[in-house]
This record gives structure tokens, C-alpha cells and sequence, in this order.
């Protein structure tokens, strides 16, 4: 299987760091507005106008390059793979359609939105937006709640696409905290199935395991 592994560091947020362990069935891509450290592709971003934005809507969207390969990994630019990812990735893979870490601290949406809340990570106005329409769609509490740093996806799966289309329209339209509306957007499009249906967990924490390491910045 073909892979694409990619991240977006705008502003120096991140401290773009060189492949660590590059693998022969896997492409590195980085969108940014600097100059890309060995091993990378890089796809400038000249000045994005909001960098912060600039990164998630890297994230949620599957690149247009990702066409010709079999599945996509977004890596935020806080973590550093210890081991070659990619067999970790197809098995991760094998019979789901996604595959991230569970939230260390809450596996309820509604959790999330009140603690973005508590500690600013949007306004007040858009938050209490985000929470009416996942209460007006009759989003269940408790459905799950990933770490959004670390996102497998398979590439050529219909949901999958769809899900980064609608998962974009919520950021757009609601809030910026991609991690508000991941698992709303897979409960509607999978017809309110359970996530464990198409999501793989890979693991509790995303900030504390074996395979990745967190630098911190986050």
C-alpha cells in the first residue's frame, strides 16, 4: 500500500523537524510558509492571513495530492513518530475507514465544547453556536471523543471524503476547534451508527505512548 503522511506549520508555531525514518511506501508532505526540512515536500503558504486556520482546514480537507495513494496520515507538527508508521497505519486501517487516539480526559463532544469554553479556545458565541446544532441534531452525549493530532484516513473511502467535506463546513460555519465537530460529522454521515463502526482507536492517549512523541507547543 501507497502512503502519504502530511502536516501544515505556519508562523513557527512548530519546529519543522527532518523525515525521521523515512519508509520506501510512504511520501512526506508539508504545507507551511517557510522553507520545508529535508525529506519534505513542501507546499508554500505564503502569509496565510490566519495560520491557526490556515493548519486545520490543512488537516480536515484530504490533500488534492493524496489522489493516488491508499491512505493519508495528518501528524501534527507537536509529534514525532518512534517506529515506521506505515505498517501500523494499514493495520489501523485493515476494516475501518478512520483511525485516531481517544481524548485522554472526556469522550463527550459536549465536554470538549465546555472546556474550550473555560479556557478561551473560541469565543463564547461560536461555541454555544457549535453546542445548539449538535443539540438540534440530537448529537448523543458520550459518543466518543478523539485526539485530533494524530488522523488516518483512508483515502479512496467514500465516507471519508464526505466526512472531510462536512467536517470543513462545521469549522467554516461554526467553530474552529476541529476536535467540536469530528464525531458529529461521522454520526450523520454513517447514519448514527457507532464510531467504533468506522473508527479505529489507536490508542488513551496521543500524548503519552510509544509510537509518537510530543514536543509540546499545544
Amino acid at each position: 500500500m501507497k502512503g502519504l503522511i502530511y502536516t501544515a506549520i505556519y508562523g513557527g508555531r512548530d519546529r519543522p523537524l527532518a523525515v525521521w525514518c523515512p519508509e520506501g511506501n510512504v511520501d512526506y508532505l508539508m504545507f507551511t510558509d517557510t522553507k520545508a526540512p529535508k525529506g519534505w515536500k513542501e507546499v508554500l503558504d505564503l502569509r496565510p492571513k490566519n495560520p491557526r486556520l490556515a493548519a486545520r482546514l490543512r488537516k480536515v480537507a484530504l490533500p488534492e495530492q493524496a489522489g493516488g495513494y491508499d491512505w493519508a496520515l495528518w501528524i501534527d507538527g507537536s509529534h514525532i513518530p518512534q517506529v515506521p508508521i506505515a505498517p501500523l497505519v494499514e493495520k489501523w486501517l485493515e476494516a475501518k475507514n478512520f483511525a485516531a487516539y481517544k481524548h485522554h480526559h472526556w469522550d463527550c463532544t459536549y465536554k470538549e465544547i465546555e472546556k474550550c469554553k473555560a479556557l478561551g479556545k473560541d469565543t463564547r458565541e461560536r461555541l454555544d453556536r457549535a453546542e445548539k446544532a449538535l443539540v438540534g441534531a440530537g448529537f448523543p452525549v458520550h459518543y466518543g471523543q478523539l485526539a485530533s493530532t494524530i488522523l488516518a484516513r483512508r483515502v479512496g473511502s467514500d465516507l471519508a471524503l464526505t466526512h472531510a467535506r462536512l467536517w470543513r463546513h462545521w469549522i467554516e460555519t461554526y467553530t474552529i476547534r476541529d476536535q467540536v465537530s469530528f464525531m458529529a460529522s461521522l454520526w450523520q454521515l454513517s447514519g448514527k451508527a457507532p464510531a467504533e463502526d468506522n473508527l479505529h482507536w489507536i490508542g488513551p492517549n496521543a500524548f503519552k505512548n510509544e509510537t509518537f512523541h510530543y514536543q509540546g507547543g499545544h
